[in-house]
């Protein structure tokens, strides 16, 4: 995730743009953790039998894309954790 700080420098809706990113660290950091749409509260979380399918399909993604980077994979358990 990148907090957008302004919105004529960072378009949501114009994926053409490059975004500045906050450094080496957090690309290391991002890439080395999974994110599903299934972190968050109860409340938000995706529901029905598609997104049960999806998440199954995200979550051995996340599996081969850390086997094939070579990458631990860990599960972050708060925010703080997640960035480090």
């Amino acid at each position: 995730m990148q907090l957008n700080t302004e919105l004529a420098r960072m378009p949501v809706d114009n994926t053409s743009g490059k975004w500045s990113v906050g450094g080496d660290d957090n690309v290391a950091a991002a890439d080395a953790t999974s994110i599903t749409p299934w972190r968050s509260r109860e409340e938000h979380r995706p529901i029905g039998e598609i997104q049960r399918v999806r998440q199954g399909v995200y979550r051995r993604s996340s599996i081969e894309r850390h086997r094939i980077n070579g990458q631990q994979r860990r599960e972050p358990v708060s925010g703080a954790h997640l960035l480090g």
